[in-house]
């Protein structure tokens, strides 16, 4: 499997696929990331969850601080473009007004991870974790493509998948499948066919 990026598409680790059929699975936590860095802004690790401790939980040696976060609409379609999933963030002391009004956040980069609470590093248990794996996580890339709303409590943004963002820019030549581009050129680096 490939590592998704540029389709937004989950790949689920070997873990991760065993947990599904399990009558009794760990509960599914989703750790976002905001990728401020491209407008000189930080990144950010954000939760909606704590730990076990009641801290912030750590996986893969990040801390995600928790924060009031949601997201929704990541259906997959097959059909058409992509669906555009929303995320909602608290505006709570103005940060997100600030993150808007500093450098803004349309273009920012979201990486959405989903992990079993039970592959968590063991620094989130009392009793630490056997069953840590940092490899079991279904990760999804994405864009801020819009603010669809912005107020005093809630910040709401639409998302994209990288390859259907706007200002998205493609190759000038021309692509065609199973061909690379120096079939066409001999030597010269003119067309290899001669026009009778």
């Amino acid at each position: 499997m490939g590592n998704g990026r540029g389709t937004g598409v989950k790949q689920l680790s070997e873990n991760q696929i065993k947990e599904f059929p399990k009558l009794e699975q760990s509960a599914m936590v989703e750790l976002f990331t905001l990728d401020l860095s491209a407008f000189g802004g930080e990144v950010y690790n954000l939760c909606n969850q704590l730990n076990e401790k009641g801290q912030p939980i750590i996986f893969a040696g990040i801390s995600y601080t928790p924060y009031p976060i949601d997201a929704s609409g990541f259906a997959t379609n097959s059909q058409g473009a992509s669906t555009r999933p929303t995320l909602s963030v608290s505006n709570m002391y103005g940060l997100v007004t600030a993150l808007v009004d500093g450098n803004g956040v349309v273009g920012a980069k979201v990486t959405r991870q989903q992990v079993y609470a039970r592959h968590l590093d063991a620094i989130n248990f009392i009793n630490g974790n056997e069953h840590a794996d940092s490899n079991a996580v279904a990760p999804s890339f994405y864009v801020v493509e819009t603010i669809k709303s912005l107020n005093k409590n809630l910040a709401t943004f639409e998302l994209a998948i990288p390859s259907e963002s706007d200002g998205v820019k493609m190759p000038r030549r021309i692509i065609i499948s199973n061909t690379s581009p120096s079939a066409y050129k001999g030597s010269t680096g003119v067309l290899a066919y001669r026009e009778d």
